[in-house]
């Protein structure tokens, strides 16, 4: 994610397994490359923000 420098060594494991803070896990919005994107707990993956149905991760 575009400018965040967390350390994930005290996140919980799943966390930690996908590379993603849980400020940003847990995010509306968060910037990828320049983009708009969300955490999808299904696919496990940020998407374009485009692909959700309103607050729906």
């Amino acid at each position: 994610v575009d400018g965040c420098g967390k350390d994930l060594s005290g996140e919980k494991a799943y966390l930690q397994r996908y590379s993603v803070c849980e400020g940003h896990f847990k995010a509306d919005v968060s910037f990828l490359h320049g983009q708009e994107v969300r955490f999808c707990q299904q696919c496990n993956k940020f998407q374009d923000l485009r692909e959700f149905e309103g607050a729906r991760r």
